[in-house]
């Protein structure tokens, strides 16, 4: 994997660029003098490419790294992890790039792996930003799925995979084998995560529509933070907030985000 243009300042090992052992990769620099940064933790299953439309609508000032767990991208040949080297492994990352102010974006299980990092390591985020239904002390029923037919049910329901795709035997095996292996370290961080609170201000899209984050468990979301919380309902399913309908909305929240990031470098400096 060739590296975008504009990234000589990130050493390829910590930027995860086709180096085993690498947990971040860089989905889109910023610029000669980045306003902040986002790092994405994807869905389970997915790798840190699934979410380049995300990507297309943080302000072009800050640029966004996706987390990248074993068995996907450059990672593919590597047997699975533990949240506790997970959350190693994103703070090596981060420390071995510039400092800059620091939004973590996690989608469904990748919410309970943003929100760990985040509370293991505060000095890591300034602010988290969330897809997901919030974590209780059990784990929800999509975390328990285990054989072809409950993981194709969760599939399904999160509604983002093309048919071709799970039309090819061995691409669906690979792909329910990431999927399983995320659900489980899904279970595993699930305990923890119900009941961490970070300091950063949190921010929560939440698609009303959603089989697998139903809307009544979003209401508790306020109590994971010590800082102010804020709620954005969106019409549609498991993705809503890449639906095109929400585009002009989710830049409006992130652009929010990204003047919350600015406050942070500058009272860092101050």
């Amino acid at each position: 994997m060739t590296p975008p243009a504009g990234t000589r300042p990130y050493p390829p090992a910590a930027a995860g660029y086709g180096t085993a052992g690498g947990w971040l990769t860089m989905l889109r620099p910023a610029g000669a003098r980045p306003g902040g940064r986002m790092l994405v933790f994807p869905h389970a299953g997915a790798g840190p490419f699934a979410l380049t439309g995300l990507a297309a609508l943080v302000p072009p000032d800050v640029e966004v790294l996706g987390v990248t767990l074993p068995g996907r991208e450059h990672r593919a040949a590597e047997p699975g992890t533990t949240c506790a080297r997970l959350v190693d492994g994103v703070e090596g990352g981060l420390r071995a790039l510039p400092p800059l102010p620091t939004a973590f974006f996690g989608c469904s299980v990748g919410a309970l792996f943003a929100l760990l990092v985040a509370s293991r390591r505060p000095a890591l985020c300034d602010h988290l930003v969330v897809a997901s239904q919030t974590p209780g002390p059990q784990p929800r029923a999509a975390l328990r799925a285990t054989g072809e037919r409950d993981l194709m049910r969760v599939l399904q329901d999160a509604g983002d995979t093309p048919s071709v795709i799970l039309e090819d035997p061995d691409i669906r095996a690979s792909l329910l084998a990431r999927l399983e292996g995320d659900l489980r370290l899904g279970a595993e961080a699930e305990p923890e995560a119900g009941t961490a609170r970070v300091a950063a201000p949190l921010t929560v899209l939440a698609g009303l529509a959603d089989p697998l984050v139903p809307a009544d468990r979003l209401s508790d979301w306020p109590r994971h933070t010590t800082a102010h919380c804020r709620v954005v309902a969106l019409s549609g399913g498991h993705f809503a907030f890449l639906e095109r309908d929400h585009g002009r909305m989710v830049r409006v929240v992130l652009d929010d985000v990204r003047a919350e990031l600015l406050g942070a470098r500058a009272a860092g400096t101050g």
